[in-house]
């Protein structure tokens, strides 16, 4: 018995998510500079940076400008999904 897998999957988060990451990168940059959001230093590099979301997408949060910022990998990957410190 062959189960046939779709090569596709999708998540439904409610609402369509249509700007690719290196336009919301460029926006980033220009609303805020090339500085991580998490520690302040400055990105040297566009491979050290990642787009960090202030509410994580498994808690429900979308990829807009508002709601991304820039950061280190190493700052991202130490803060996880918590969310941003108030």
């Amino acid at each position: 018995m062959y189960i046939k897998l779709s090569a596709k999957v999708t998540r439904d988060y409610g609402a369509k998510e249509t700007r690719s990451r290196q336009f919301i990168r460029r926006q980033l940059i220009n609303k805020n500079g090339a500085t991580c959001a998490l520690c302040g230093k400055p990105i040297e590099t566009m491979k050290d940076c990642t787009i960090d979301r202030i509410v994580s997408i498994s808690k429900g949060g979308l990829t807009t400008i508002e709601n991304c910022q820039l950061a280190h990998k190493k700052c991202n990957a130490h803060r996880g999904n918590r969310g941003a410190k108030k």
